[in-house]
Parts: structure tokens; sequence; C-alpha cells
């Protein structure tokens, strides 16, 4: 191995492997595929990018106004 982390020849049979477990647990499958969706669903509600109340100073450096 070197110090990026696993050989490719480990990876495919290891994600082979997780996908098929995946198939058979249909709750890992589930949550897998759930949790993320409620989280998008719950920061589109509570993420808002609106921008009030912030105190804004302008720089006239030519000095014209």
């Amino acid at each position: 191995m070197n110090g990026a982390g696993i050989r490719r020849s480990l990876l495919w049979p290891m994600l082979r492997k997780e996908f098929i477990q995946m198939r058979r647990d249909r709750l890992t499958f589930a949550l897998i595929i759930g949790i993320p969706i409620i989280q998008l669903i719950l920061f589109g509600y509570a993420v808002r990018t609106e921008v009030r109340n912030l105190p804004t100073v302008v720089l006239d450096e030519s000095r014209t106004a």
C-alpha cells in the first residue's frame, strides 16, 4: 500500500461485496437513500440565504461625494 490509501485491486472487490450486502439488507439500503433525502428536505426549509440587519459601510476613495 502506498500512503494514499487502499489499492484499487482491493477496492473493487470490497465495493462489490458492500453492494451485495446492501441488496440483502433492505433497512441499510433505506437508510443510505432515505437519510440524505430527509436532510435535503429539512435543510431546504431551515437554511435561509436572505441577508437582514447587516451593517454596511461604503468607502469613497476618490472623494467625489
